[in-house]
C-alpha cells in the first residue's frame, strides 16, 4: 500500500512540475529578457527537477526548489556567457516583437515598465519577478533565492524604488504611465491608466 501511495505521489509532484512551466517562463522572461533564453532556461529547470524529484522534501516547498533550480541555471547561464544584457539591444529586440495586446497604449505601458525592468540589476529583477509578477510570499522568496526574509524585505524595496525612478524618468518623456504620491508616502507607486 505504501508503494502505491509513493508512486501516485511522486506523480502528482512530477504532473505539478510539468504544470509550472508558465510561471516560470514569466520569471525566467523578466530575468533575461529574451524568449529563447527564457525557454532554455525553463526546459532545462524542468528537466532538473524531474530528474531529481526525489530529493524534495515536502510538496509544499515545490515552488520554491523550482525557482532555486532555475536561478542556478540562470547563473550558471549566465557564467557561460558572461556578457550583460545591452538596453539599447533589448529596446530594438521589443520593438521587433510587438506585445499581444491590441491596445497601442498598453502596449506602450508595456515596453517601458520592460525596459525599466532591464535596467534594474540582477538580484532586484529576480526579487521583483518573485514576488510583483508571480506574487510569491516573502518568506518563498527568500527561501527561492536561499537569503533571509529581511533581505528580500529591504532588497524588494529598493528594487521598487529604483523601477518607481526609472518609470518616472520615462514618462517625464512619454507619459504613457501615471504615477502618483502614496497617501501619506514618499515613494511613488505606479498607477496604470485605463
Amino acid at each position: 500500500m505504501k508503494i502505491v501511495q509513493l508512486f501516485s505521489k511522486s506523480r502528482e509532484v512530477r504532473e505539478r512540475i510539468i504544470d509550472s512551466r508558465e510561471r516560470l517562463f514569466r520569471v525566467a522572461y523578466s530575468w533575461c529578457h529574451d524568449r529563447h533564453h527564457a525557454d532554455d532556461l525553463c526546459q532545462e529547470t524542468i528537466m532538473t527537477a524531474l530528474e531529481k524529484s526525489g530529493q524534495l522534501r515536502s510538496e509544499d516547498a515545490l515552488d520554491g526548489w523550482m525557482f532555486r533550480i532555475m536561478q542556478n541555471a540562470y547563473r550558471k547561464s549566465f557564467r557561460r556567457a558572461s556578457k550583460q544584457v545591452d538596453v539599447e539591444s533589448l529596446e530594438y529586440h521589443m520593438e521587433q516583437e510587438p506585445p499581444a495586446e491590441a491596445d497601442v497604449e498598453r502596449a506602450e505601458e508595456i515596453l517601458q515598465v520592460r525596459a525599466s525592468l532591464a535596467q534594474l540589476n540582477e538580484s532586484q529583477r529576480m526579487i521583483i519577478a518573485l514576488i510583483d509578477i508571480e506574487g510569491m510570499s516573502y518568506k518563498d522568496a527568500a527561501e527561492a533565492l536561499e537569503i533571509p526574509i529581511g533581505t528580500v524585505m529591504s532588497r524588494l524595496a529598493r528594487a521598487r524604488d529604483n523601477l518607481c525612478c526609472l518609470l518616472q524618468e520615462s514618462t517625464e518623456s512619454e507619459p504613457a504611465l501615471k504615477l502618483r504620491q502614496r497617501r501619506g508616502k514618499q515613494r511613488p507607486h505606479l498607477v496604470v491608466k485605463n
